[in-house]
């Protein structure tokens, strides 16, 4: 490669974030980061070179990728750049995330090299994929890392590098109806303000941070997991009901990465 390598993620809760590293690590070299999870990230679009690489990560939502990194990236020109792509899902499944994602990629002008599905702790819920990425898991990332990268120089050019397939459906698995909800706020508040500062759709309001936007919030539980406090906790029924399914049925289950080269 004798481009640029960059990163591009959304990352609420971090866990893409330390994975999308970890594969720019592996490639070999130091990394341009493009971090989108905050509204200031995404308020000019990205364009890139043929000569480039692009890691691109995003959570898996509902085996999805999240509409408010769709839509960011659907203003990204590619050019021609060289894209792998990574998601990362919760343990459940990652259902037609990676799929979406090559597609919107492709159509925005990039050559996609590679995918990889990765898992982090579930945004619900600690008691799912606990403490993921762990140490084997960034260890896999560094390794589909070095992978993509040999692949790339096998393929240096714009031509004759072979179409990436990924599992996935389509059309897309629906989106079930979105139930407006939004964390409440506990009397330990001390109003530090960290949960709209990393708030991704400045759902949070600033002058008050219990008055929360229920239109607004993607339920990524940012707000949730970096409270130092710990006074943000959602209590809609809908919420409550899926976080305890998920803990009944995956709590004890591991799922590894998967590389598709």
């Amino acid at each position: 490669m004798t481009g640029t390598l960059h990163s591009l993620f959304f990352s609420p809760t971090d866990g893409t974030a330390k994975l999308v590293r970890a594969v720019t690590e592996g490639f070999g070299h130091g990394a341009v980061a493009h971090d989108i999870t905050l509204p200031l990230g995404r308020d000019t679009g990205l364009a890139f070179e043929q000569r480039d690489a692009v890691v691109i990560g995003v959570p898996v939502y509902a085996g999805r990728v999240p509409p408010t990194a769709a839509r960011y990236l659907d203003r990204v020109r590619g050019n021609g750049a060289c894209a792998v792509l990574v998601g990362v899902y919760g343990n459940r499944a990652f259902e037609d995330a990676l799929l979406e994602l090559r597609d919107l990629c492709l159509g925005r002008g990039f050559r996609c090299l590679a995918a990889g599905a990765f898992v982090a702790e579930h945004s619900y819920t600690a008691e799912v994929a606990t403490g993921r990425p762990d140490r084997e898991d960034l260890r896999s990332a560094r390794t589909f890392g070095a992978e993509a990268a040999a692949k790339l120089r096998h393929h240096p050019g714009p031509a004759g590098l072979p179409a990436l397939s990924v599992p996935g459906n389509f059309p897309y698995k629906d989106l079930a109806p979105r139930v407006a909800m939004a964390p409440g706020t506990g009397e330990d508040c001390a109003g530090c303000l960290t949960c709209a500062e990393h708030c991704p759709t400045g759902a949070i309001s600033f002058e008050d941070p219990h008055q929360v936007d229920p239109d607004r919030c993607i339920r990524c539980c940012s707000c949730v997991k970096r409270c130092p406090l710990k006074a943000k906790s959602f209590h809609h029924p809908v919420f409550l009901e899926r976080r305890a399914a998920l803990a009944a049925t995956l709590s004890r289950l591991r799922r590894e990465p998967e590389f598709f080269l």
